[in-house]
C-alpha cells in the first residue's frame, strides 16, 4: 500500500523496516521471481564480465523479458515488443550503459553536480530513459514504467523502478520531496538546467506524461536521500541498511519495497 498523503520523508525512514517486512510477507511471488532473476543475471554476467556482452547475450534477453513479464510488463496495455525488436533496442543502448559504468557509481553515490560525475552523467541517464520509454521500442505503449523497470533490471544497484499504482503514488504523497541537504537546498541546485516543474507529479491520468527523464533523475536523488537519512537517523552504516531486507542487497530494491 502506498504511503499516506502529505507525509514527510521522516515517516518513511522511521517505518522502512516494517514496510519491507510487510512487502516480503504479502508479495512473496515478487520476492521469489526477483531473487531468481538476480541469480541468473549474476551467473550470466560472471561469464561475460562486460556489460556489452551481457546486453547482447540471448540468454540474458530471455531472462530480462521474463522478469519484466513477471513484474507486469506484458499485460494488455503494456505489451512488450517482439523479441527481435526488443533485443535490437537493448543492443542499441549498450554504448550508453558502457559510458554510465565508467562513472563507477551506485545509487547512494549518485550526483549530477560534482566534478567526478558531471552533467554528462545526467545526460547519459536521460538518454537511456528516453530511448526505453519511447513507444514501440521495448513495449508498444512505452512510458516511464517500462523504462525504469528495464533500467533497474539491467543495473539493479543504480537505477530505481517507478510504477503508477504504488511507488509513483508514494512519491506523489511525500510532503518534503527534496534532495538530501548535502546534495543541495533544492532541485535547482542538484539537477542541471532544472525546468522548475513539479518534481513528484501524480503517475496517474495526465500526470503520467509528466514522468520524464528529469523527474526520473530527481527520483534517483530522492532515493539517495532516503538511504542517507536512514543511516543518520539510526546512526548506522551501509551493512545495517542492507540487512533491512534478507532477500536483497540492492539499495534501490530495498527502498522500492518500502514505497510499495
Amino acid at each position: 500500500m502506498p504511503i499516506p498523503e502529505m507525509v514527510p520523508t521522516s515517516f518513511l525512514v522511521r517505518n522502512i523496516r516494517e514496510r519491507i517486512k510487510n512487502y516480503n510477507q504479502h508479495l512473496d511471488f515478487y520476492v521469489r521471481d526477483y531473487k531468481q532473476y538476480i541469480s541468473q543475471r549474476r551467473s550470466i554476467f560472471s561469464e561475460t564480465h562486460e556489460i556489452s556482452d551481457l546486453l547482447m547475450n540471448d540468454e540474458f534477453i530471455i531472462e530480462l523479458r521474463w522478469i519484466l513479464d513477471k513484474f507486469g510488463m506484458n499485460a494488455r496495455l503494456s505489451q512488450l515488443t517482439e523479441q527481435s525488436s526488443f533485443s535490437k533496442v537493448i543492443e542499441e543502448s549498450t554504448p550508453i550503459f558502457e559510458e554510465i559504468l565508467e562513472h563507477e557509481t551506485t545509487l547512494q553515490k549518485v550526483s549530477f553536480t560534482n566534478s567526478n560525475q558531471s552533467r554528462d552523467f545526467y545526460s547519459l541517464i536521460c538518454e537511456i530513459y528516453n530511448l526505453f520509454s519511447e513507444p514501440g521500442k521495448l513495449s508498444y505503449s512505452g512510458g516511464f514504467v517500462i523504462a525504469s523497470k528495464t533500467m533497474h533490471f539491467i543495473l539493479p544497484d543504480l537505477f530505481v523502478m517507478i510504477d503508477g499504482a504504488h511507488i509513483g503514488i508514494s512519491l506523489y504523497h511525500i510532503s518534503d520531496y527534496r534532495p538530501h541537504s548535502e546534495d543541495g537546498r533544492d532541485w535547482f541546485e542538484t539537477i542541471p538546467n532544472y525546468s522548475g516543474k513539479k518534481p513528484n507529479p501524480s503517475p496517474r491520468g495526465q500526470g503520467r506524461k509528466s514522468w520524464d527523464s528529469e523527474r526520473y533523475c530527481i527520483a534517483l536523488l530522492f532515493y539517495k536521500r532516503i538511504y542517507h537519512e536512514w543511516k543518520e537517523t539510526f546512526n548506522s552504516n551501509h551493512q545495517s541498511f542492507i540487512e533491512l531486507d534478507e532477500f536483497s542487497s540492492s539499495v534501490p530494491r530495498i527502498i522500492d519495497k518500502s514505497l510499495w
